[in-house]
């Protein structure tokens, strides 16, 4: 076994090692500042810094060692950054805005805005610091709360800046940098993660974690302890609609959902900061919602025909006054009823039928229009608009059978003319 005192002083050889390195990389930063003042080009960099996070990363040995190594670059970097701003400044390319010391600030009507979704940390810090009773509402990102700012779309923004755990929120320390908003107030909450998962579930159980990148740092003393579990990332620990159990015995669904509900109210000391659904409250809600379109649509399918009908059958009692003679005289060479009937019948389902087939041909065109346009609306859209033949057919056959029916009367009217009477109409 080596001595204390030995291991220490290898210690410091180490760390003198570090130092050096550290000042050879901050003036590499300072070359890599004076590129960016004469190219304009920005300082933060995500897209490389996640890329160099995750090659760091993956070199260390342990999971221990990979955390404490992406937390060590990630305040490597983030002084690297501070020095760049700091260059930049100085030659002018940034200016700080004229701030007015205000006595209180008054945000009574204020609007407000924050990250995540409802339950997140930092609604919990919006309500600690605005009170309950606040016009406030959620962003996807850090960057859209500030533009909100920035847009005049919100009056303050709650954004989290550290953690005594995982340390600094870099991200946002950027974001300062980049708009002109400024700090104007600060709140200290205190984190309580908790592992969900149902009722009779156990640690032997579990294969994966779902949290925020932040989150599974700060728990990364826990989670190291169980190595096997992977850990994924989601964009917030109150992800929207972000845990999902799956029930095996679907009887306990409303017991687990009560469980669920207990917890997260006594979590967050109110019941508005949550919901809980069961799948089978989603299907009874899509079920009610998609009955309602069926109704609506009927109703207006139903006006819609009776609308065509007594148009068709107004055009038929008008053809029959005009061709009244005509009438007259094919019942004078001996046409039977029937077949006066017949014949108007046919008229009036021809008619009809001409209609249903230009609806067909316009339901063909707006398919095709909707293929084309609904990729251009969303890359994520996958869908093929195509009439079935089932639903053409039964289109078709309605605008025959709205032809007959309305085509009856007035056919039936053409029958009964009196010979006699047809002939002497002028």
């Amino acid at each position: 076994m080596k001595d204390l005192k030995e291991l220490r002083d290898q210690i410091d050889v180490i760390d003198r090692q570090i130092v050096d390195l550290y000042q050879e990389r901050m003036e590499i930063a300072a070359g890599v500042a004076e590129y960016k003042i004469n190219t304009g080009k920005k300082v933060f960099d995500k897209e490389r810094e996640d890329s160099k996070l995750a090659t760091l990363t993956a070199l260390g040995k342990t999971d221990f060692n990979k955390h404490g190594i992406r937390e060590l670059f990630e305040q490597i970097m983030s002084m690297s950054r501070k020095r760049q701003y700091q260059l930049l400044t100085a030659h002018g390319m940034y200016e700080k805005p004229d701030f007015t010391e205000v006595e209180s600030l008054d945000y009574h009507n204020a609007r407000i805005v924050f990250q995540g979704t409802e339950g997140a940390y930092s609604q919990l810090a919006l309500r600690e610091y605005f009170g309950e009773q606040t016009d406030s509402y959620h962003v996807e990102t850090w960057r859209d709360a500030m533009e909100a700012i920035k847009n005049g779309e919100a009056d303050y923004a709650v954004l989290p800046i550290e953690n005594s755990s995982a340390g600094i929120v870099s991200e946002n320390y950027d974001l300062m940098v980049e708009y002109d908003n400024c700090i104007v107030g600060e709140q200290i909450i205190q984190i309580n993660h908790a592992l969900l998962g149902l009722p009779d579930a156990e640690l032997s159980d579990i294969t994966d974690v779902y949290s925020h990148p932040q989150a599974l740092m700060q728990c990364s003393v826990y989670l190291d302890k169980h190595s096997d579990w992977q850990r994924i990332s989601l964009s917030n620990t109150a992800m929207d609609s972000s845990y999902i159990a799956i029930m095996s015995d679907e009887s306990k669904a409303n017991e687990a959902k009560a469980v669920v509900e207990a917890y997260l109210t006594d979590l967050f000391k109110s019941d508005s900061a949550f919901y809980v659904y069961s799948a089978s409250e989603w299907l009874e809600e899509m079920n009610n919602m998609i009955n309602m379109v069926i109704v609506v649509l009927t109703g207006i399918a139903s006006i819609s025909l009776l609308v065509g009908g007594i148009g068709i059958m107004n055009i038929m009692l008008v053809s029959v006054t005009e061709r009244t003679r005509e009438i007259g005289i094919r019942k004078a060479l001996g046409a039977k009823e029937r077949v006066i009937l017949s014949q108007f019948v046919v008229e009036a389902a021809t008619t009809s039928a001409l209609g249903g087939v230009l609806g067909i041909v316009l339901g063909y065109i707006v398919s095709m229009a909707a293929n084309h346009v609904l990729p251009m609306i969303s890359s994520d859209i996958d869908v093929t608009v195509s009439p079935s033949f089932n639903s053409i057919a039964v289109a078709f056959g309605i605008s025959v059978f709205i032809g007959v029916l309305f085509g009856y009367l007035p056919a039936k009217r053409a029958a009964r003319l009196n010979p006699i009477e047809a002939l002497r109409y002028d």
